[in-house]
């Protein structure tokens, strides 16, 4: 294996372990990901798949502390354009084959 198709692989158990997180606690809504997630489009796109829905990205390093910020604020966040990752079909096979292997 390469370097580049280890990180790849870390990025797909990434998504997947984030993806069962949001699960187990419920979470709905649009997904956001700020601070270093957000610059790996492996990791995103990824993420995106298996939640089946658009993940975004900002452009923001602060990641925690913004996040916490934004779920303290009683009014919107300013209008920050991010970049918007969406499902990947051809990513599904990774899915469905950890599925088939979980007790």
């Amino acid at each position: 294996q390469t370097d580049g198709e280890r990180l790849v692989a870390l990025s797909y158990a990434l998504a997947l372990i984030t993806q069962r997180g949001l699960s187990m606690i419920g979470a709905a809504g649009p997904s956001i990901v700020e601070g270093p997630f957000s610059r790996n489009a492996d990791y995103l796109t990824m993420l995106a798949t298996l939640l089946g829905d658009e993940v975004e990205a900002m452009g923001s390093a602060t990641g925690t502390s913004g996040g916490a910020a934004l779920l303290l604020a009683k009014a919107p966040p300013p209008a920050e354009a991010g970049l918007i990752f969406t499902p990947d079909p051809r990513l599904k096979v990774y899915f469905t084959s950890d599925q088939r292997h979980r007790p």
